[in-house]
């Protein structure tokens, strides 16, 4: 299996670092309208999206200016981070009249974006060391 070239991996990572960040700021919950307010309705920044607008944009900066093993390991981190926020965010507060918005949405895709970017770099690594060349195949 190849795995994805340096600049089509970062295109990845930033791609899912700017839909969590946008989806922190979007709205992670909606109502009928009746309901009690909730943190989320508004925008995300009153959940969860405080703790991860700042580590997607602080991702983004630092595939700029770190080395490949910080960044590999900061994708991972920052992508389970946010899948996590969400499943949590999901189970607290999803039901009983309320629905996900389009933030929850954006930062769940980001989210598994960069999971599934920060895995596929992480293995491209090991990879790499393992087998001591610039080919990764399957023997």
């Amino acid at each position: 299996m190849r795995s994805l070239s340096p600049s089509t991996q970062r295109t990845v990572v930033l791609l899912g670092s700017t839909l969590v960040a946008a989806g922190a700021v979007f709205p992670w919950l909606s109502s009928n309208g009746w309901l009690v307010a909730l943190p989320g309705l508004e925008s995300g920044l009153g959940t969860w999206g405080l703790v991860l607008l700042p580590a997607a944009l602080f991702l983004g900066v630092l595939h700029g200016f770190s080395s490949r093993f910080v960044t590999d390991t900061a994708t991972l981190a920052v992508g389970v981070l946010s899948l996590v926020a969400v499943v949590v965010y999901w189970q607290n507060t999803i039901g009983n009249g309320y629905v996900p918005a389009v933030g929850w949405y954006l930062t769940l895709t980001g989210a598994l974006v960069l999971v599934a970017g920060g895995v596929e770099r992480v293995w491209s690594r090991f990879g790499r060391q393992r087998l001591d060349t610039d080919d990764v195949r399957s023997v």
